[in-house]
């Protein structure tokens, strides 16, 4: 009984130090990782938390998300205004697939 007992603390301190682990803090690099899934508002509570964290300490990510989310906002707004193209000239299709074949070499 004595032995369930320990097994049981222990499993609880590495599931404490786990913890631990996880709420450490981000880097910049992981803060950017994070940055589409943090705009979808795709990530788990604690990302979001450490993600939010970040932010509040790092001056050079706040200005990064603020530029990401105005660069999306700016392209929605060109893409709402923007006339469809009825048909795709053959010339910058054949453009395009030079490019493409360029490219690939």
């Amino acid at each position: 009984m004595n032995l369930e007992k320990e097994k049981t603390v222990s499993d609880t301190s590495s599931s404490i130090t786990n913890v631990d682990v996880s709420l450490s803090m981000l880097t910049s690099e992981q803060a950017d990782s994070f940055i589409y899934a943090f705009h979808a508002d795709t990530l788990s509570l604690i990302k979001k938390f450490k993600f939010i964290l970040h932010l509040m300490f790092c001056p050079e990510c706040r200005h990064y998300v603020r530029s990401y989310k105005n660069t999306i906002r700016l392209s929605l707004d060109g893409l709402s205004t923007a006339n469809p193209i009825e048909k795709v000239p053959e010339e910058l299709k054949q453009i395009i697939l030079n490019c493409r074949k360029k490219n690939k070499k």
